[in-house]
């Protein structure tokens, strides 16, 4: 590895142009809104130093023997991070009789390895400025490292030891048991926890996605050593693995990193799937009783799957409907004109076997029925109208002027190229992106609108009251 490096490259200018013009933006429409007390979108965006950026950097792929990895070079930092995951592989996939299984030893593998004990694999990571971190979602098992590029040796070897001379201990076990039990408990009492576990069983039922993210407590009581360590073998293989390298790091380095990461992981695991999912998205609504100063809600219909011809229209009706903060439809006509709620919204929700229109609000348990009915009436008016060109417009300026902010920091960078290839984007997907957005036509935005906004939503609540 190459030691500290200080070449100003396109991604340091690009930093500060972003965060340069979003203080310009800022400035601007500060006063604007004041002068006008209106908001203009297209003279934001055509005034925006945003307006026609692209990613103009390349993302390779890269290979060792059976490994894969996409590569982002960038060496105005010396930083380097690196994403990881295993398909397959999530809390949904655990076995009968052990569920938390997944995320337990996530917690558990950086708590020891090789000759170092919890303790001071804690501190040779911190002594070395090295982040590295599991943790597991209902599909796959996760991880990342970010290191400078001076300890980029020390961190792969560290990241081996971890993969390779795992080190739980019963103490290590034994807290963690403690800790997952403590936080079953606090997810039950807090209205969130408790709105987020109920809607799970009533929207998944009887699929695995209903199962609870932290596990059952007599499952977690039973779980094993042992039972880690197979996790492990049948599980963190690499037929099941997805890599993304960004940062201060050449090709031929990178390739040495992927191989000395994980070329000696056992080829194949477990041959795992899951049934697809589609909730019934009749309108329905559940409700659970609990005296609380606000009632919350979730709501679920049918959405589409990445590579759908549909996902970008449907993309662009949920972000007019209620993804675009507080001037989404839902946000005006029920927070701003009627003044129910701090924050109403909807988002797209893509999982392995289920993909949704997800979203959710909060008001005063006396107004619970009146915002319910408000978004049902704004569903049905998307459903039956879609959406105008000016509307559409003003939402492709809005996406194609912020895209580039999630590119800031490069272990964000990481992550967007681990999701490029879990969905099949393509290498090219950072200069295409916005083209992807402004092709979309209106037609297509009301067709996708007609299909999954035709039928109501269900909705899950906690703490709702008829109205006097």
């Amino acid at each position: 590895m190459r030691l500290y490096r200080r070449k100003k490259g396109f991604f340091y200018y690009f930093s500060r142009l972003l965060r340069l013009s979003v203080a310009a933006v800022v400035c601007w429409y500060a006063a604007e809104t004041l002068l006008e007390k209106k908001i203009n979108t297209e003279k934001i965006y055509q005034e925006s130093a945003f307006k026609n950026k692209k990613m103009n950097v390349q993302v390779k792929e890269i290979e060792y023997k059976n490994l894969k990895a996409y590569l982002f070079e960038e060496h105005s930092n010396p930083i380097i991070a690196v994403d990881f995951l295993f398909r397959h592989t999530g809390y949904a996939y655990d076995k009968k009789g052990k569920f938390g299984l997944a995320l337990l030893t996530a917690k558990m593998l950086t708590n020891g390895a090789g000759e170092y004990d919890e303790t001071q694999f804690a501190s040779v990571l911190e002594e070395n400025g090295i982040k590295m971190g599991f943790d597991v979602n209902v599909d796959d098992f996760g991880g990342s490292l970010v290191t400078t590029t001076a300890n980029a040796d020390m961190a792969v070897n560290l990241l081996r030891k971890v993969l390779y001379e795992p080190k739980p201990s019963e103490d290590s076990l034994s807290l963690l048991k403690d800790k997952a039990l403590l936080a079953l408990q606090r997810q039950k009492d807090h209205p969130q926890g408790e709105l987020n576990l109920l809607y799970q069983e009533k929207i998944y039922q009887e699929h695995p996605y209903s199962r609870n993210p932290l596990g059952e407590a007599e499952d977690i009581k039973r779980i094993t050593i042992g039972d880690i360590e197979q996790f492990i073998a049948d599980n963190l293989t690499s037929d099941r693995l997805i890599v993304a390298i960004a940062g201060d790091v050449n090709e031929n380095e990178a390739v040495e990193m992927l191989k000395n990461m994980f070329a000696d992981l056992p080829e194949q695991g477990l041959r795992q799937s899951l049934e697809k999912f589609e909730v019934k998205n009749d309108g329905n609504i559940v409700n659970a009783e609990r005296k609380m100063p606000q009632s919350i809600a979730k709501i679920a219909a049918n959405g589409v799957y990445r590579d759908d011809k549909n996902f970008y229209p449907l993309y662009m009706a949920n972000y007019i409907f209620g993804e675009s903060g507080l001037t989404s439809r839902l946000s005006k006509n029920i927070r701003e004109e009627k003044g129910l709620t701090y924050g109403v919204y909807t988002y797209l929700t893509i999982k392995d076997s289920a993909a949704l229109i997800e979203g959710g609000y909060s008001v005063a348990p006396e107004h619970a029925k009146q915002a319910a009915d408000l978004f049902k009436a704004e569903w049905v008016k998307m459903g039956e109208n879609g959406v105008t060109e000016d509307e559409l417009r003003q939402a492709k300026n809005s996406l194609i002027a912020s895209i580039n902010l999630r590119y800031a920091d490069i272990d964000a960078v990481a992550s967007v190229l681990l999701s490029m290839q879990k969905f099949n984007l393509g290498l090219d997907f950072l200069q295409k992106r916005n083209e992807y957005i402004e092709n979309v036509t209106l037609n297509e935005v009301n067709n996708a609108a007609k299909i999954y906004y035709g039928s109501l939503p269900d909705f899950v609540t906690i703490g709702s009251s008829e109205e006097k």
